[in-house]
């Protein structure tokens, strides 16, 4: 689906010219933001991660000495988004600072914008990225809370053993599935 949506966007830019920073932008933040979610596995990464590719190759206007600089930039960000994911995402200023080295990266390359529109494309993607930060921060919380709270509600607080409604509850259940 993310592909599909990245397509419709490109010929949305191609359509629409004067809105094209908007498009790429949200193809970016699709292809990107995703790869920084620690439950993706190695082949699902890998397609992502290649889908990513073939639209900073596709969207490259000169291909030049910077071009390649940022692929190999962009190589560099993958392989350490892929390593050290879940450090990334435990901490605001790796989160935030992979996501601005990579839309950073991403606009420098194109060279067809004025500077005004380059500003404009980090802009915001950083602002894109800022939100996303602070909304999966927040989902990160309440799933903490919700562990701690589940584990409060089944586990004697004293013995910290299961308490009988846990063990009625998985009993239930094993009844249930025979």
């Amino acid at each position: 689906f993310i592909f599909v949506m990245a397509i419709f966007f490109q010929f949305a830019a191609i359509i629409d010219p004067i809105n094209s920073t908007t498009y790429l932008n949200l193809i970016l933040y699709a292809l990107a933001i995703p790869l920084m979610d620690d439950q993706m596995g190695g082949k699902e990464y890998l397609v992502r991660a290649l889908g990513l590719v073939v639209f900073w190759v596709y969207n490259d206007p000169v291909f030049s000495w910077t071009f390649s600089a940022s692929l190999v930039n962009l190589v560099v960000i993958l392989a350490i988004i892929y390593k050290w994911n879940r450090q990334i995402t435990d901490h605001w200023w790796a989160d935030l600072g992979m996501s601005f080295w990579l839309g950073i990266n991403f606009w420098l390359t194109q060279t067809q914008l004025t500077r005004e529109y380059l500003v404009m494309g980090i802009a915001m993607f950083g602002m894109m990225s800022i939100f996303n930060f602070f909304y999966w921060t927040s989902a990160r919380r309440n799933e903490v809370e919700q562990s701690q709270l589940m584990h409060q509600v089944n586990y004697d607080g004293l013995t910290r053993i299961r308490n009988f409604s846990s063990f009625d509850a998985d009993g239930k259940l094993l009844m249930q599935t025979r």
